[in-house]
């Protein structure tokens, strides 16, 4: 027992430094940790989150995501929802909001990104940034309530 207790602690004291200086996921950006502060557990409890990348809205958001019955296949259904959105089609497939970047912006026919600036989306939060620390490109995150779609 006196050695489970004392390699505890020297693990505690080696993690203690670095609890000061957090180190995101290699698919969360510093706009998607700025949206976590702000929103993390904030959307009602039920609510779902469309995202293109499958597994961030749950973990900048903490809420649930019909994109995969699996942590491996993707749903076909989100697959043809991801590659033709609109607002009412993911509506109708039981999304709240949908949360997406500049590269999936950039990659939306002009009709899609114009469904998407229809009066029944409402932007609820938007982060600017660069892309990364290598490319300094400008980017975004976008987080926008369809629940008024029909």
């Amino acid at each position: 027992g006196l050695v489970t207790c004392l390699s505890g602690l020297l693990l505690f004291g080696t993690q203690l430094p670095a609890m000061q200086k957090p180190v995101l996921a290699t698919f969360i950006t510093p706009m998607d940790a700025k949206m976590t502060q702000d929103y993390w557990n904030k959307l009602p409890p039920k609510a779902l989150i469309f995202d293109p990348v499958v597994y961030r809205a749950p973990t900048v958001f903490g809420r649930f995501t019909r994109s995969s019955p699996s942590w491996y296949a993707p749903d076909p259904a989100w697959e043809a929802l991801s590659k033709a959105p609109s607002p009412q089609a993911l509506r109708s497939a039981g999304f709240d909001y949908a949360y997406f970047n500049r590269d999936y912006w950039d990659g939306l026919t002009s009709d899609e990104q114009a469904a998407f600036a229809a009066p029944c989306v409402k932007q609820v939060a938007e982060v600017v940034g660069i892309h990364s620390e290598q490319n300094y490109a400008k980017d975004f995150r976008r987080l926008l309530d369809i629940r008024s779609c029909k």
